[in-house]
Protein backbone atom coordinates (compact mmCIF):
# COMPACT_ATOMS: atom_id res chain seq x y z
CA UNK A 1 0.00 0.00 0.00
CA UNK A 2 0.93 3.32 -0.78
CA UNK A 3 0.89 4.70 3.12
CA UNK A 4 2.94 1.76 3.99
CA UNK A 5 5.71 2.11 1.35
CA UNK A 6 5.55 5.86 2.23
CA UNK A 7 6.15 5.56 5.58
CA UNK A 8 9.00 2.63 5.46
CA UNK A 9 11.07 5.26 3.19
CA UNK A 10 10.14 8.22 5.80
CA UNK A 11 10.80 6.76 9.41
CA UNK A 12 14.28 5.84 8.84
CA UNK A 13 15.55 9.12 8.03
CA UNK A 14 13.63 10.96 10.74
CA UNK A 15 15.63 12.17 13.69
CA UNK A 16 15.16 10.47 16.63
CA UNK A 17 14.15 13.25 18.52
CA UNK A 18 11.01 14.16 16.04
CA UNK A 19 7.72 11.98 16.55
CA UNK A 20 6.40 10.36 13.31
CA UNK A 21 2.59 9.81 13.31
CA UNK A 22 1.25 7.65 10.24
CA UNK A 23 -2.38 9.12 10.67
CA UNK A 24 -4.03 12.35 11.15
CA UNK A 25 -6.35 11.73 13.86
CA UNK A 26 -3.82 12.24 16.52
CA UNK A 27 -4.44 15.14 19.48
CA UNK A 28 -1.62 14.25 21.65
CA UNK A 29 -0.08 17.26 23.06
CA UNK A 30 3.61 17.46 21.28
CA UNK A 31 6.48 17.22 23.26
CA UNK A 32 9.01 17.31 20.41
CA UNK A 33 8.36 18.14 16.50
CA UNK A 34 5.35 15.96 15.51
CA UNK A 35 5.17 14.85 11.93
CA UNK A 36 1.58 13.56 11.36
CA UNK A 37 0.70 11.80 7.63
CA UNK A 38 -2.46 12.69 6.37
CA UNK A 39 -3.40 10.62 2.66
CA UNK A 40 -5.38 13.03 1.39
CA UNK A 41 -6.28 11.84 -1.93
CA UNK A 42 -5.49 9.36 -5.62
CA UNK A 43 -5.83 10.45 -8.46
CA UNK A 44 -4.81 8.82 -12.12
CA UNK A 45 -1.64 10.19 -13.80
CA UNK A 46 -1.87 10.02 -17.62
CA UNK A 47 1.67 9.68 -18.02
CA UNK A 48 2.43 6.86 -15.45
CA UNK A 49 2.50 3.01 -16.89
CA UNK A 50 -1.37 1.34 -16.62
CA UNK A 51 -1.95 0.76 -12.93
CA UNK A 52 -0.37 3.03 -11.42
CA UNK A 53 -1.30 6.06 -9.55
CA UNK A 54 -0.64 9.52 -7.89
CA UNK A 55 -1.54 8.96 -3.92
CA UNK A 56 -1.03 12.65 -2.82
CA UNK A 57 -0.08 12.62 1.24
CA UNK A 58 0.09 15.94 3.41
CA UNK A 59 2.58 15.90 6.28
CA UNK A 60 1.68 18.59 9.27
CA UNK A 61 4.81 19.38 10.54
CA UNK A 62 4.11 20.86 14.62
CA UNK A 63 6.57 21.83 17.06
CA UNK A 64 5.43 21.82 21.02
CA UNK A 65 6.08 25.52 21.21
CA UNK A 66 3.15 27.14 22.06
CA UNK A 67 4.49 31.11 21.99
CA UNK A 68 4.32 32.49 18.37
CA UNK A 69 7.69 33.61 18.10
CA UNK A 70 9.20 30.61 19.57
CA UNK A 71 6.79 27.92 16.81
CA UNK A 72 7.78 30.74 14.20
CA UNK A 73 12.03 30.16 14.65
CA UNK A 74 11.25 26.10 15.73
CA UNK A 75 9.04 25.85 12.19
CA UNK A 76 11.46 27.39 9.87
CA UNK A 77 14.39 25.05 11.09
CA UNK A 78 11.98 22.14 11.27
CA UNK A 79 10.38 23.04 7.86
CA UNK A 80 13.87 22.53 5.98
CA UNK A 81 14.87 19.70 7.97
CA UNK A 82 11.92 18.02 6.39
CA UNK A 83 12.38 19.08 3.02
CA UNK A 84 15.66 17.85 3.40
CA UNK A 85 14.66 14.26 4.26
CA UNK A 86 11.73 14.41 1.53
CA UNK A 87 14.68 15.30 -0.94
CA UNK A 88 17.20 12.39 0.01
CA UNK A 89 13.76 9.85 -1.14
CA UNK A 90 13.30 11.83 -4.26
CA UNK A 91 14.07 15.48 -4.96
CA UNK A 92 10.55 15.86 -6.78
CA UNK A 93 8.14 14.33 -3.90
CA UNK A 94 7.04 17.04 -2.61
CA UNK A 95 5.28 19.86 -4.63
CA UNK A 96 4.79 22.27 -1.99
CA UNK A 97 4.57 23.90 1.74
CA UNK A 98 2.01 26.16 3.12
CA UNK A 99 1.82 27.59 7.05
CA UNK A 100 -1.41 26.43 8.64
CA UNK A 101 -2.64 26.78 12.52
CA UNK A 102 -3.63 23.57 13.85
CA UNK A 103 -6.94 23.99 15.33
CA UNK A 104 -6.87 20.65 17.72
CA UNK A 105 -3.65 21.34 18.68
CA UNK A 106 -3.87 25.41 19.09
CA UNK A 107 -0.26 25.14 17.52
CA UNK A 108 1.58 26.45 14.13
CA UNK A 109 2.10 24.23 12.01
CA UNK A 110 3.12 23.27 8.35
CA UNK A 111 1.52 21.45 5.57
CA UNK A 112 3.82 19.52 3.93
CA UNK A 113 2.21 18.29 0.01
CA UNK A 114 4.02 15.27 -0.92
CA UNK A 115 2.77 13.10 -4.56
CA UNK A 116 3.69 9.44 -4.37
CA UNK A 117 3.24 7.50 -7.48
CA UNK A 118 3.13 3.50 -6.97
CA UNK A 119 0.38 0.96 -7.68
CA UNK A 120 -2.28 -0.62 -5.58
CA UNK A 121 0.80 -2.47 -4.30
CA UNK A 122 2.94 -0.19 -3.88
CA UNK A 123 5.66 -0.46 -5.91
CA UNK A 124 6.79 2.89 -7.87
CA UNK A 125 7.33 2.73 -11.76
Amino acid sequence: MPRTLFMQNLQPRFPSEWRLVKYEDNSDEPDRVLVKVRQRGVSRLKEAPQGFYTTQFVLELVTPETDVTKAEDSLDVALFELLDILDTINPTLWQSTEKVFDALLKRLAYDVTVNLVTNKDGQTP
